[in-house]
């Protein structure tokens, strides 16, 4: 064997390693690298791949990672105290120690950086053999600071850690001085010491001119610009060839025999080859197997009746003969198992998510609950027999239910056995821009200028130029520009860090860091260090676990009805043949529903005019970016509405396509199409829809041909099969998964169904959920009112946490349909604690006015905030006292001291202070001032919004509402109108005064940008309350938030019918008529009077 790269950097050292794993293997093989090492910082993230890249490329891959080792891993003090290490695994027990110390080095040694420190390598040092590191190893760093004798130290404690024969000195040449200064004492100390002597070249990049693209990434990873930022000096650190590393040590030819000898010595292998799933409990007399199919007969019987229907027999036993040969069946009975003690926990779930919903099985196991022989949905895209991968199968739950699920799942399996499921957050197209046009020093108007090119979304840098004629011009005439952007290309996908999987949940059958290493994601939970991908490779049991809100606002809303009404429903026993709720469904009547709420899909709602299910599933499928861009969506409607004749490429797509009119929307239907015209099982389909979805070319140019020579063997013409293939070709991008969208259309009706029969308690379960989501909840508010609904302030005897439905009395709303009470949760600075003790007090009676309310109530839960709140938010109103007189008691009240058991009671019936509070005579606040008032002690307008006076003029003057703002996907002029809410000042990067402003309208909020020239110009009319008309743009951040930069403000007045300017118009006139004074506008806008202060 010849020399081996052992210390190789890919780019799964965070930032810092640009060497992508595909092309370092390439490379490694076009060099004839019999083996080649993976030793990223701190971390195992991408052996899996490198793994099965490497074993592809016929290279022997070996296993490894560079950690940071310092004196005590407990303390935490200096930033820059590790020293590196290489660590690489020999043989099982060594790669078991290194998942070992990868995780302890997360878990319990983390500062800045996963740390060891030498008590743990000798605790898991058997079957390593260790690398003493670049420069910034123990050994090398003495050398340089001329400690001679703790660098012998040093090498010496490694060597007696890992054992004679397993600690090798690292000797590098990048032609740096150091280098050469740590060479000759690190040849010294071998011959000194009998240690062994290894030549590595510390790999970062994979070629000598990508050194300069390596230091922009260095610089984007510590925020600074190239030339400040630490970099690696020179251009060598890149993947050298064997006769270079010959040359290099030629003085030291056994450096290099050693490279060769350390990785004939590594001998790991990773089990990609089956599931390994956890324990599961079978009665006796059955294996895993033969209890799946009698479950499964069990359910199909209750489902179907008895005797099953033939097709329904059929299908059964032909899922089952698949599942038994693929190995999955005990994947089946653990997610059974799980769904089980939701239902039994009577936890809201979802009737199916995913490709699952097309198993018969899962159906008939209670797993999912959307028929697929009703629907039409085919088992093959879940489970493929042609391609062996573990099944996949998410559960939607009710959020506030997630919590208990994992806690059940911790107790089945074993807490060590379970973690959340890593993900990788990468740089992606307009972050990686921004990041390198930064570093690049380039002009921060430039990189705004390209950065809002660039929709956000996952598209690619590439995508982005070619779709772009004005970034595309930017990038050809400017140098900078060009610059940054070729540099961005090459970055562009790298990860970033490691985050926790929004759902991903993954269960062992022994501990998990007997299979990965585990981390901790930025919120403190344990996640795995693979992604979903790799888990799968590993063979490790994933589910997603996804916590819904809907589905907790359709379990709330069932508890209500019952509660009021008496009527026990369960989301199944919902009919999905209501008119009234395909009338609303037709009339885009949908907002506050699930996933029919866009202002964008209840347009689409108004055209398709859904009559069934199948409709709605249609339109959720035809409301995504590439049927909208593509004018499939277009093409559907105008064949529905019979403004275009129905057609199909050949006679025998008609029953595939009829239900969707000649048009392919569905991943289903191209699998049916791939039976019906070139005869390919469903599971051959299924790889050529992976291979379209894929855009893999060398599948794709293998398929073509035989796809048409199949076709024109059962008759279809040559031309005609050729035009077939290119239609599903390029239907690949737009397909969508029929399952997932029947599952989310019943979820869908199921919302507007109870929003249209129990509004009521349908908006109190959904107003109390979005208590902590401000945007939603002013939109949810409004909707309420809008819907004839009379919403009530908080009331100190009435209210409970959240909102409550309550029996309409005489109402001056018309048409009213009842009344919802403001829950107590919603009260500022009034806490969980306090909110307790006000609900366990009014158990046994109920308060009799403020001071009764003050007797009862412990201070240290309720303060004089918390009571002035209540007071402002008109909790107390209804004891008839005046807020100003309550106010004016509430001080004084709070400070005497409360009675202790044994003395007199605080109040008696002479209180002066009671007294005072009840013949006092001050006037109540105006209508206004309590609608201010509202809005400080609650957040929000709850009863009245001032938009609601506005709203029938504004909207023909205004562009965009707030709502429509957040659906904007690119830089866009836009014109709102809307009240101001929060301030804040902020300051430029020249250190100029700026404002951040929330505005909000009757569908949410969205915050304006004023910079210093606008704010001069515009300072007057940005007073908390004041209604105004902004002219301004949309930004996007790179994580997709949306901001309006303000360009323009005037205050929101009624226009006459001569001077009614248009949403487009930009005419700007600064004349008299539009300037006001700050004193002006405080009291115009702003008549509220602020909280009463009283003086003691």
């Amino acid at each position: 064997m010849s020399f081996c790269h052992l210390h190789v950097h890919s780019e799964y050292s965070m930032l810092d390693g640009l060497c992508r794993l595909p092309k370092l293997v390439n490379k490694a093989a076009e060099l004839g690298m019999p083996a080649l090492a993976l030793t990223d910082h701190g971390g195992l993230w991408g052996i899996v791949p490198f793994y099965k890249l490497c074993l592809e490329a016929g290279i022997k891959p070996i296993l490894g990672c560079e950690v940071y080792v310092v004196e005590d891993l407990r303390k935490k003090e200096g930033k820059g105290n590790c020293h590196h290490l290489v660590l690489l695994a020999e043989n099982q027990e060594g790669y078991q120690n290194l998942i070992k110390l990868i995780t302890i080095s997360h878990l319990e040694g983390f500062y800045y950086r996963p740390r060891l420190d030498k008590n743990q390598l000798s605790a898991y040092s058997r079957g390593l053999i260790a690398l003493s590191g670049c420069l910034k190893g123990e050994v090398a760093d003495y050398i340089l600071k001329d400690d001679i004798v703790k660098a012998k130290r040093a090498a010496t404690d490694y060597a007696q850690i890992f054992g004679k024969g397993n600690f090798y000195l690292e000797l590098q040449d990048h032609g740096l001085a150091d280098q050469k200064k740590i060479n000759f004492w690190l040849k010294s100390f071998a011959k000194e010491f009998s240690i062994g002597l290894v030549a590595t070249n510390d790999v970062h990049y994979l070629e000598p001119e990508d050194s300069r693209i390596h230091n922009v990434l260095l610089s984007v990873q510590t925020l600074s610009v190239e030339g400040e930022a630490l970099s690696l000096p020179g251009d060598q650190h890149y993947l050298k060839s064997e006769r270079a590393m010959r040359e290099l040590f030629s003085d030291v030819p056994e450096a290099i025999r050693n490279s060769a000898l350390i990785a004939s010595r590594c001998n790991v292998k990773l089990d990609l080859d089956h599931l390994s799933l956890p324990e599961i409990h079978v009665p006796s007399g059955y294996d895993t197997h033969s209890f799946l199919e009698e479950l499964t007969v069990q359910g199909a019987k209750k489902c179907y009746g008895n005797p099953l229907p033939l097709h329904v027999s059929q299908r059964l036993s032909y899922e089952l003969s698949t599942i038994k040969n693929t190995g999955f069946s005990g994947y089946f009975l653990i997610v059974k198992e799980i769904v089980d003690f939701v239902q039994r926990k009577a936890i809201p779930v979802g009737v199916g998510r995913g490709s699952a919903a097309g198993s018969l099985v899962a159906y008939c196991l209670g797993i999912t609950h959307v028929d697929p022989m009703k629907y039409g949905l085919i088992f093959e895209r879940f489970l493929n027999p042609e391609r062996i991968s573990p099944p996949d199968i998410d559960i939607d739950l009710c959020h506030r239910g997630r919590r208990d699920v994992l806690d059940y799942i911790r107790n089945r399996f074993g807490r060590d056995n379970i973690a959340h499921a890593g993900a990788f957050s990468t740089l992606q197209a307009r972050a990686v821009l921004r990041d390198t046009g930064r570093a690049l020093k380039l002009d921060y108007n430039k990189i705004d200028q390209m950065c809002s090119l660039i929709p956000y979304s996952h598209m690619t840098l590439e995508q982005a130029a070619s779709q772009s004629p004005h970034l595309s011009a930017l990038i050809r005439w400017d140098p900078g520009v060009k610059l940054a952007f070729k540099t961005a290309l090459h970055l562009q996908g790298l990860p970033r860090h490691m985050t926790q999987h929004s759902a991903g949940v993954v269960i062992a059958k022994k501990p998990l860091t007997e299979y990965i290493p585990l981390q901790r994601a930025s919120g403190q939970e344990i996640i795995t260090q693979v992604d979903m991908d790799m888990l799968e490779d590993l063979g490790l049991v994933k589910i997603d676990l996804l916590g819904l809100r809907f589905l907790t606002v359709i379990g709330d809303t069932l508890s209500l009805v019952h509660k009021r009404h008496g009527i026990k429903l369960s989301p199944k026993d919902i009919p999905l043949d209501d008119p009234k709720t395909y009338e609303a469904l037709c009339r885009g009547d949908t907002t506050s529903t699930f996933q029919l709420e866009s202002s964008g899909m209840r347009s689409l709602l108004r055209k398709i005019r859904p009559k069934n299910i199948e409709d709605l599933s249609a339109v959720l499928a035809l409301y995504r970016p590439g049927p909208l861009n593509s004018g499939m969506t277009e093409e559907f409607i105008a064949r529905r509405l019979g403004k275009k004749e129905v057609s199909f490429p050949h006679p025998c797509l008609e029953p595939v396509l009829f239900d969707t009119y000649g048009v392919f929307v569905y991943q289903e239907q191209l699998m049916q199409a791939a039976r019906v015209v070139a005869g390919y099982t469903l599971g051959e389909a299924d790889l050529l829809r992976r291979a379209i979805a894929k855009k893999d070319k060398k599948n794709l140019e293998k398929e073509r041909p035989r796809f048409i020579k199949q076709a024109t063997c059962r008759g279809i013409g040559e031309k005609t099969a050729e035009k077939i293939f290119s239609i599903l070709e390029a239907f690949g991008d737009y397909g969508f998964n029929k399952s997932h969208s029947i599952c989310y259309a019943i979820m869908a009706y199921r919302t507007v169904f109870l929003k249209e029969h129990f509004t009521l308690e349908y908006f109190s379960a959904l107003l109390s959920l979005y208590m902590d989501t401000p945007s939603r909840l002013q939109r949810y508010l409004s909707e309420a009112r809008r819907r004839g609904i009379k919403l009530l302030r908080p009331d100190i005897n009435q209210s409970e946490i959240g909102f409550t439905p309550e029996v309409c009395g005489i109402l001056n709303v018309k048409p009213c349909i009842g009344s919802i009470r403001t829950g107590l949760a919603l009260v500022k600075n009034l806490g969980p604690r306090g909110i307790k003790q006000i609900l366990k007090a009014r158990q046994d009676k109920p308060f009799t006015g403020l001071f009764d309310f003050c007797q009862r109530i412990d201070r240290r839960a309720v303060g004089t905030r918390a009571l002035e709140s209540l007071i402002l938010a008109g909790a107390f109103d209804s004891f008839g006292i005046s807020r100003p007189a309550l106010l004016l008691a509430a001080k004084p009240a709070m400070k005497q001291k409360r009675a202790i058991t044994g003395q007199l009671s605080l109040f008696s019936e002479e209180s002066p202070i009671k007294a005072l509070a009840e013949d006092v005579l001050l006037p109540d606040f105006s209508f206004e001032q309590k609608a201010y008032h509202e809005l400080c002690s609650l957040g929000h307008y709850v009863t009245f919004h001032p938009m609601e006076l506005k709203e029938e003029w504004a909207k023909d003057i205004r562009s965009h509402t707030a709502q429509e703002v957040s659906e904007v996907c690119c830089k866009k002029k836009v014109r709102l109108a809307g009240i101001l809410l929060d301030t804040r000042f902020g300051l430029t990067r020249n250190k100029s005064r700026m404002m951040f402003v929330q505005l909000e309208d009757l569908t949410g909020s969205v915050e304006l940008v004023v910079f210093p020239r606008e704010l001069r110009f515009y300072g007057p009319y940005l007073a908390p309350g004041a209604a105004i008309l902004v002219d301004g743009w949309v930004d996007l951040s790179d994580d997709g938030h949306r901001s309006v930069i303000v360009e323009k403000i005037r205050p929101l007045t009624k226009p006459s019918s001569r001077n009614k300017e248009k949403p487009g118009s930009r005419k700007d006139t600064h004349n008299k008529s539009q300037t006001m004074s700050l004193g002006t506008i405080q009291v115009k806008t702003s008549p509220h009077p602020s909280m009463i202060k009283i003086n003691q």
